[in-house]
């Protein structure tokens, strides 16, 4: 009888195991999703330059007003769903599904007016997705695996969006024209809508009295942990690096290192691929680590990423140390913004604290950076535009050190 039981008990075990997988998966594909549209148009920022006639000012302009209406998305429904008693399925699969319309649109753009109305509609949809997605993975996930899994969302944004979206937009890209490439990455997210209203299940309130409706009195409560507001700088470091970074690689690579169109897609690819693998790395060794002195090492080698690059345009060999970093880097955000950040505040608070973070890190550092970047590019050469990515990620470094390790138990650190 006993026997029977224990063989019972694992199944059920085995069972949850692959459920919490499966949805992980799922998340991490739609994280990526989310961000691959607002991010996959730099990989066709050369053709959308050439048909409109813009500068390298323009092109860091075209993702401003998504990093606005991100951020004002971003801690509105997060808030909204916190409000609601923790229940984002509805906002999930409604953003979703809105912003992939969005980019379908992008294709019959006429002039660069347009593209800044749709991109500030992308933002708006795709805004509050990945911090509630992580707040669903820190509810589903088993306690030991937390950092694992909010890495794995992170890196599902990451390969989508710096590994797939490379090879699969310059390829439509060169066989079809920018306008249907847009069209093209639209499409899958209305069906993936579709299975998330299936997945998701019932969105009920949770009843555990850890979650119920928010007032701006318990917002507030956030501003008493040192980690949230550590956060608060670190994340806008972070974005504004990460943003800034992403927009000028492509245009980077292909005038400043002058890499041939195959040499370029297949060196984005593979910097994606290692950059998914570090957005992994970084939080899964924080589950055994110090999460702090993790999150120090990732920004110490975030500030080589676009040095090296420099380097690259004189000798090429640099570009493998260039990789390297990215690899060891790209667990900076997941850690900054939603890891140690979430360990360090109640639960009832935690989707509308990555809700802020992500919201002030859009409005500040993802916002001014591309535009900054741009200038500097336009003024001094593109490699004004690394050194500005470098900057943002030496003051998030300075950040990192100013956390305290968060507890490992449901208690929050102050």
């Amino acid at each position: 009888m006993v026997m029977v039981s224990r063989t019972q008990g694992q199944i059920h075990s085995r069972r949850a195991v692959a459920s919490e997988n499966l949805l992980i998966a799922i998340l991490a594909v739609t994280a990526g999703l989310a961000f691959t549209d607002r991010i996959g148009m730099v990989f066709v920022f050369s053709r959308i330059q050439e048909e409109f006639g813009l500068n390298h000012s323009d092109l860091g302009l075209l993702m401003a007003p998504t990093a606005v209406t991100w951020a004002i998305a971003s801690i509105g429904l997060t808030y909204l769903s916190d409000w609601l008693g923790g229940r984002p399925k509805q906002i999930i699969v409604a953003c979703v599904i809105l912003f992939s319309l969005a980019t379908g649109a992008m294709g019959l753009a006429r002039n660069f007016s347009d593209m800044m109305w749709l991109r500030a509609i992308i933002g708006l949809a795709a805004g509050p997705v990945i911090p509630l997605v992580q707040s669903v993975v820190a509810r589903s996930s088993s306690p030991h695996r937390i950092g694992r899994n909010m890495g794995i969302i992170i890196g599902g944004v990451t390969i989508c969006s710096a590994a797939i979206a490379p090879a699969l937009m310059n390829g439509l890209e060169a066989v079809a024209g920018w306008r249907i490439t847009f069209f093209a990455v639209g499409l899958p997210g209305v069906a993936l809508g579709g299975i998330l209203y299936i997945l998701l299940g019932s969105d009920e309130r949770d009843e555990s009295g850890e979650t119920r409706p928010m007032t701006i009195r318990m917002v507030s409560e956030l501003f008493s942990y040192r980690n949230f507001l550590v956060a608060l700088g670190g994340a806008a470091l972070a974005m504004g690096n990460n943003i800034a970074f992403s927009s000028f690689l492509p245009i980077f690579l292909e005038h400043q290192v002058r890499l041939a169109p195959v040499e370029l897609t297949t060196l984005l690819v593979v910097k994606g691929l290692a950059a998914t693998a570090g957005t992994v790395l970084a939080p899964t060794l924080s589950d055994r680590f110090s999460r702090r002195g993790c999150l120090i090492v990732a920004t110490a080698f975030l500030t080589l990423v676009p040095v090296a690059l420099i380097f690259s345009a004189q000798n090429h060999l640099f570009l493998i140390p260039a990789i390297f970093a990215m690899l060891m880097s790209s667990g900076t955000i997941a850690l900054m913004t939603f890891i140690i950040p979430g360990a360090s505040v109640p639960l009832r608070l935690r989707t509308t604290a990555f809700g802020m973070l992500v919201a002030f890190g859009e409005i500040t550092g993802a916002f001014l950076a591309p535009p900054l970047a741009g200038v500097l590019a336009d003024r001094f050469g593109l490699p004004a535009a690394m050194w500005c990515a470098s900057a943002l990620a030496l003051g998030a470094m300075i950040a990192a050190t100013l956390y305290r390790e968060p507890p490992r138990t449901d208690q929050p650190a102050h």
